[in-house]
């Protein structure tokens, strides 16, 4: 009977460990896009069911490639880390935040409105520069930001549509940010960006 408690036991622990495995990056310690997504599918039926805002922020290094290159892959893999750290210390920790793949991130960020999110996304800019410029990495970061008054109809037009201004960001000259309000009134999407 012991030894059968005890095998139980140590399946119960290796099965909490997969599914922990299974939701989060191995490198950065930090979700992964699987847990991203469906945390982004939490937080819009929430949102859904209180009428309240919700933002999704996509975060991509510019020239990361030229950093693995001149300085390999430990180089690229300590900025991630960096950048991953950088971002869990500097958000709410109702926020999710996430690596999505490579070196891009997604940041969601509950009852937040554009001028809340514009301000807190700014920060985290600052922040992420100082952290990568005092480790002398020449990296900078472009981001798209979207906030939602009116919970889109999916997580992936959400993320889709902050994935698309984190590149017009990166078509401006990197180093940028791009925001926008979409406020849906009868199947409308004004744009607010800036």
């Amino acid at each position: 009977f012991l030894a059968l408690a005890l095998l139980l036991d140590a399946l119960k622990s290796r099965l909490i460990f997969e599914q922990q495995a299974a939701r989060t990056d191995p490198l950065t310690g930090i979700a992964n896009r699987r847990d991203f997504l469906e945390s982004a599918e939490q937080e819009l039926e929430r949102a859904r069911r209180h009428l309240r805002p919700v933002t999704v922020a996509y975060l991509d290094l510019d020239d990361f490639k030229d950093l693995n290159d001149r300085f390999g892959h430990e180089a690229g893999d300590s900025v991630l880390v960096t950048v991953a750290t950088t971002l869990r210390q500097a958000t709410r920790a109702l926020d999710a935040v996430a690596r999505l793949g490579g070196d891009e991130f997604g940041l969601l960020l509950p009852e937040t409105d554009g001028p809340t999110a514009e301000a807190l996304v700014r920060r985290l800019q600052a922040t992420l520069a100082d952290a990568v410029q005092e480790r002398g990495w020449a990296v900078t970061f472009s981001l798209g930001v979207a906030t939602f008054h009116r919970a889109p109809r999916s997580v992936d037009e959400m993320i889709n549509r902050a994935d698309e201004l984190m590149y017009q960001a990166k078509r401006a000259g990197k180093a940028g940010v791009r925001f926008e309000v979409v406020a849906r009134a009868g199947g409308e999407r004004p744009n607010l960006g800036y």
